[in-house]
Order: C-alpha cells, then sequence, then structure tokens
C-alpha cells in the first residue's frame, strides 16, 4: 500500500504527541524506508538486521521500549501492517546497540533454551553478540539479537565439530552432528528465515552428520562466524 503526500501529512498531524518518543527527523527517514518497503516486490528481512542508515539516533539516547514505542507507532500511523510487506517481526521491540545498558538487555534476552558446546558458556555468547553490535550504526528488533545468539551457538558447535574431526572421536562427532541437528528448529531462525535460510541450516546440518568437513568449515565462513570472533579450527 502507498499514500500520497497529503495522507501522510494528515495522519502524521492526527497522530502528534505533546511530548514525541521519536525525534521527527527519525519519522521523515521512518517515512521514506517503510513505504519503500511496503512498494518493493522482493521481501526482505528488516526485522532481523537494522534499517541501515535510515533509523540513526538524531542526538542523546534512549531506552530501547522508547524507541519501540515510537517506531511501532508510526508503523501504524502509515496503516502498514506489521509483518506484511515491511517482514518487521511483530512484539518484537527495536533495541539501540548504542545504548549504555545494551550489554544487559542482550543478556536479558538470552534464549535458554540454547545447548551450548564445550568450552562455551552463556556469558561468551553474549559477549559475542554485544561485541558483533559494536560495528552496527542502526536499530535492531530484539528477535535479531536473539537469531545472533542462535548463530553463536551454531558456530560453536561447527567449531567443535571441526575440531573432533582433526582427531577422529567419534564421540565427540557425533554430539556435535546432534546439537546441530537440533539448531534447525530453533525459534529466532524460524521467525527471521524470509525464504531459505532454514532450509540451508537443515542442509549444514545433514552434511556434518554425513561427515561432510569441507561443508561445515564452507557454513563457518558463510555464516560469517568469524564476526563473533569464532574461527574454524585448523
Amino acid at each position: 500500500m502507498s499514500i500520497d503526500e497529503t495522507q501522510l501529512d494528515d495522519r502524521l498531524r492526527a497522530s502528534r504527541r505533546a511530548d514525541p518518543v521519536v525525534p521527527p527527523v527519525i519519522l521523515a527517514d521512518l517515512a521514506v524506508a517503510t513505504q519503500t518497503a511496503a512498494r518493493t516486490t522482493r521481501r526482505r528481512r528488516l526485522g532481523a538486521i537494522a534499517l541501515a542508515g535510515t533509523l540513526l539516533l538524531a542526538g542523546g539516547t534512549a531506552s530501547a521500549p522508547a524507541i519501540a514505542d515510537g517506531v511501532n507507532h508510526f508503523l501504524a500511523v502509515l496503516d502498514i501492517p506489521i509483518g506484511s510487506g515491511t517482514e518487521i517481526i511483530e512484539d518484537s521491540p527495536w533495541v539501540d546497540p548504542a545504548a549504555s545498558d545494551f550489554p544487559d538487555f542482550v543478556e536479558s534476552i538470552y534464549p535458554d533454551y540454547l545447548v551450548l558446546a564445550p568450552g562455551w558458556s552463556r556469558e561468551q555468547v553474549v559477549e559475542a553478540v554485544v561485541g558483533a553490535a559494536a560495528n552496527s550504526d542502526g536499530l535492531s528488533q530484539a528477535i535479531g539479537y536473539q537469531y545472533q545468539m542462535e548463530v553463536v551457538a551454531s558456530c560453536g558447535w561447527a567449531a567443535e565439530w571441526l575440531a573432533a574431526d582433526a582427531v577422529d572421536d567419534e564421540s565427540r562427532l557425533t554430539a556435535a552432528s546432534r546439537a546441530l541437528a537440533e539448531t534447525v528448529d530453533w525459534p529466532a531462525l524460524a521467525a527471521v528465515d524470509g525464504g531459505g535460510v532454514t532450509d540451508m541450516q537443515r542442509a549444514f546440518a545433514d552434511a556434518a552428520a554425513a561427515g561432510d568437513r569441507e561443508a561445515v568449515s564452507s557454513w563457518m565462513q558463510g555464516i560469517a562466524c568469524s564476526g563473533f570472533g569464532i574461527g574454524a579450527p585448523a
């Protein structure tokens, strides 16, 4: 759906608050971003990744819930349902990785269902995601950071699989293969999958079960495990 400038002005005027949650410059950028997303024929995963450059804070800081309220309110004003053309994930708040309490927020949404490879801890997973987010310059939804924690856990198991394969440790290989098979059903992966991601994860897990070392190593490179500080064992 698209609306002309007059309709947009009318809706903005009707929704104006005495103390706006989001600075006007962000609303202007959001208007461009959301209208463009609504017109495009390609599916875009805006929920799991930052709206690069368009959702930057105009200055100062704001808490994650306040940002979420403002973004969701504006999308409603534009009459673009969450979860339609924009692929924004419903009920997942927007988060500013530059906020001082961002590490605490990531810790608070840690998926308790994650099964970690030997040598990994909850704290290490959170640190990996927080560290990677330091290079981000926009907002992301919380579900995106939960998905990143799933990726970190998967990368940990892939590294464990490769290490076990290098020394022909069948017991460790079996445990790692089973753990990788379970990653296919992790909920954040399913939530952000715009088409094909789950299938690729399943193919990767199947390759691990089949003993395909080259495929496991390639997957670690393709999913950018190095971005979380996780490299493939030599």
